[in-house]
């Protein structure tokens, strides 16, 4: 009886090794071949000339506030965050948020080397005698009077003082925010309070483009036409619920090492859509 008990103890063990190792072969399966991809578009794109004038000039349009959502649980490169904003800003996007659901951005020394590295990323494309023509189509009126004067002298940094704001600032004449996960429910508690406070406001006065007229107010920038999302997490996870409703979400899977043409492709694909707003 006893010997019985033991043999279906060891078959039992034994299973759980071959799953364990099948469980195994499959983790390491699948760490290779992100080491492999992420490998690959490295050196496909370190040394492609890819500000081309004519590229950029192709598009139909251009987002007025580009969302950049890390979802991933590795952790964050601000090299990398700031590269994509610096793109963004001589590019010509008015508004652009960067988004962290760990709310590890909003730390005052990250915040502020996100900030550091995306002027210096700016003046560097700048100083580079093909980035000003590359870009010259969609920048802004600042962007371009600018990008002939000394890097230094093109760097306007502005510091807001309450609200969204604080974690605000201007470069190039393009507004940067760093979010976190309590800036979106602290702004539906701002416009909640705000409809209450309105002792005259009737019931049907309030629709959905009276609380967006208030959300606005509140967070000082447009709602998110476009949104990058970084990691493999289907979830916004927090960043800014209300004003997602007719946002153009691009899935990406990592903010690391990305390069000038997957994230211009993105912006040519955007260009092609048309928002029809439900219509």
């Amino acid at each position: 009886m006893f010997s019985k008990l033991s043999l279906n103890m060891s078959r039992f063990s034994f299973y759980e090794l071959i799953l364990l190792l099948i469980n195994s072969c499959h983790t390491l399966v699948d760490w290779l071949l992100a080491a492999i991809y992420d490998l690959v578009r490295f050196l496909l794109f370190r040394n492609r000339d890819v500000y081309r004038s004519e590229s950029v000039k192709r598009l139909r349009k251009l987002p007025l506030h580009l969302g950049l959502v890390v979802v991933e649980e590795d952790e964050l490169s601000i090299a990398d965050l700031a590269r994509i904003v610096a793109w963004s800003v001589l590019v010509g996007i008015s508004c652009i948020s960067v988004y962290d659901h760990r709310g590890h951005l909003k730390l005052k020394w990250k915040e502020e080397e996100l900030r550091t590295k995306s002027t210096k990323e700016v003046e560097k494309l700048l100083s580079k005698k093909k980035t000003p023509s590359s870009f010259q189509a969609l920048s802004s009126p600042l962007t371009q009077q600018n990008s002939s004067n000394k890097p230094n002298d093109a760097i306007n940094l502005l510091q807001k003082k309450n609200g969204f704001h604080k974690h605000s600032t201007t470069i190039l004449g393009s507004q940067l925010h760093v979010l976190g996960p309590k800036d979106g429910q602290s702004n539906l508690i701002s416009v909640t309070k705000e409809l209450c406070s309105q002792d005259n406001l009737r019931f049907e006065d309030i629709d959905v483009l009276y609380v967006d007229s208030l959300m606005q107010k509140t967070s000082g920038f447009p709602d998110p036409d476009l949104v990058f999302r970084f990691g493999s997490t289907q979830s916004m996870l927090g960043f800014l619920p209300w004003q997602l409703r007719l946002s153009e979400i691009f899935s990406l899977r990592t903010h690391k090492n990305l390069g000038f043409s997957e994230y211009f492709n993105c912006l040519d694909a955007f260009a092609d859509i048309k928002q029809r707003c439900g219509i």
